[in-house]
């Protein structure tokens, strides 16, 4: 009555490992095109990024031999893929936080460009750059970042924009923050 309705199609073994895998997520290129991106270990102890790779739909998965769309990516109109990078960086001397934006060709399947760039925020966080990458319809970038704001106990959420390719990213708004919700 109303619930969600799954069918499963296949199970496919994926990765066998002795220790924890955290904070799956996969991209999805074009065709049968996919990686799966995770990490490895005790989470904040040993922890460690992995990246697997299927061409053919997810029924095998292997190490990519080049550099692959890894982490938080789309693809965009062009078909390029497009993936960010700010991993909770220390802000620079003049209040700046550093974000290379990797740029790759046919879909996320070979390396094409990293912009570095930057980040300026209204207030002082470490920023992490996670799960959503948009293109809008002028070619402008949006993403969400979180991280705890100086004096704050709770993760902060946000939206940031680029409208130049990576190089210059903009505080557009806070994402429902509050100290007393949660």
């Amino acid at each position: 009555s109303g619930g969600l309705n799954v069918q499963v199609l296949r199970t496919v073994t994926v990765f066998e490992a002795e220790e924890d895998l955290n904070f799956p997520w996969v991209f999805r290129g074009p065709g049968d095109f996919m990686t799966l991106n995770c990490s490895i270990g005790q989470h904040t102890k040993t922890e460690r990024g992995m990246r697997l790779m299927s061409e053919d739909d997810g029924d095998t998965w292997v190490v990519p031999k080049q550099p692959a769309v890894g982490g938080m990516g789309t693809v965009l109109h062009n078909g390029q893929a497009v993936v960010l990078s700010c991993w909770g960086p220390e802000a620079k001397a003049d209040g700046s936080y550093p974000v290379k934006t990797l740029f790759y060709n046919q879909g996320g399947k070979e390396s094409a460009e990293a912009v570095t760039g930057v980040m300026n925020l209204p207030f002082v966080m470490k920023p992490h750059f996670h799960r959503s990458i948009v293109e809008m319809h002028d070619g402008s970038l949006l993403a969400t970042i979180y991280g705890t704001k100086e004096g704050d106990t709770k993760y902060t959420t946000a939206l940031v924009r680029t409208e130049d390719g990576g190089q210059h990213w903009a505080f557009r708004s806070l994402i429902a923050h509050s100290e007393e919700v949660g």
